[in-house]
């Protein structure tokens, strides 16, 4: 489970509260809602399992390079021999799990932010199965609770849009701005002007287009949301921005979590970063008659 960053910001979360961040909270509870869940009994194994994992990484990394392994093994030994003593004494200060066993779930002003169905914290896979969010549903409350927005599409299409429409509006008029980067492609010709310009001309978001239909033939898809409280979320599969991709298509989707995967999450991001900078994308101007003509 996701550490709190050290101010607690508006927005959503799902961190396990301990006793350092039971005391942050209770620092703003003048200022903001706060909400909590009880600790549920069906995945708090799994709950406590991330927790305890996170804090053990951290200890180990934090062992001098000098007693490595040595060191490492020695204290991984001590650990778990201590798991089965009738009183565990080596525990990380503040990190020591608040009773009754809560989960901070948001901290808001207003009214409460709009969430994703599944867990931020637990990657998982989304297959169009019956007992699964939609994916344009879920992609939808993913966007309302990003603070930054990455993707990356092959295809766009005007009713793939429409699906995001609401969700895409409604942060583009949040105070201070949510920042949303687009690349595409002209590949199949299936990517349509209307849709980029209307993604275009939302506040803060900048469209940049692959016009190579021979060398590059990007066929990639996957959106990367940005959260300031830390729970970062990538989806990655094969449905492009389309209503029948986000609505009846058998689309699989993998939904990566910072919290249980961020080394593939940040690979993500550094594989964006570096097409967003290659020269083969080229910025999309909407009121450009010339951009019009290539798509």
């Amino acid at each position: 489970m996701a550490k709190a960053r050290a101010e607690l910001v508006d927005g959503v979360y799902e961190h396990l509260v301990t006793d350092e961040l039971a005391a942050r909270i209770a620092a703003v509870l003048d200022t903001r809602t706060v909400e909590q869940d009880e600790l549920d009994a069906g995945d708090a194994h799994v709950v406590l399992a991330q927790h305890l994992a996170h804090e053990f990484l951290r200890v180990l990394d934090d062992v001098p390079r000098s007693e490595r392994p040595a060191g490492q093994i020695e204290l991984a030994n001590r650990v778990l021999a201590s798991i089965g003593a009738d009183d565990i004494r080596s525990v990380v200060v503040g990190s020591r799990i608040a009773a009754p066993g809560r989960v901070l779930k948001a901290i808001h002003a207003g009214a409460a932010p709009i969430r994703p169905e599944t867990p931020l914290s637990q990657s998982t896979l989304l297959t169009r199965n019956r007992a699964e969010p939609a994916l344009g549903h879920e992609l939808a409350r993913e966007v309302a609770c990003a603070d930054r927005i990455d993707a990356l599409i092959a295809f766009v299409t005007m009713s793939g849009v429409r699906a995001l429409r609401d969700s895409l509006d409604a942060v583009a008029r949040r105070p201070g701005g949510v920042r949303m980067r687009l690349l595409t492609t002209v590949f199949t010709g299936t990517t349509q002007v209307e849709a980029l310009a209307y993604l275009a001309r939302l506040p803060g978001v900048e469209v940049r287009v692959s016009y190579d239909t021979q060398r590059t033939r990007l066929h990639a898809k996957a959106w990367m949301f940005w959260r300031e409280g830390g729970l970062h979320t990538a989806y990655v599969g094969s449905a492009n921005l389309t209503s029948t991709a986000l609505g009846s298509g058998q689309e699989w989707m993998v939904k990566l979590c910072a919290a249980d995967l961020a080394h593939v999450v940040e690979k993500i991001d550094a594989t964006f970063e570096t097409l967003w900078n290659d020269p083969e994308f080229e910025r999309f101007d909407p009121d450009n008659p010339e951009h019009e003509t290539r798509l």
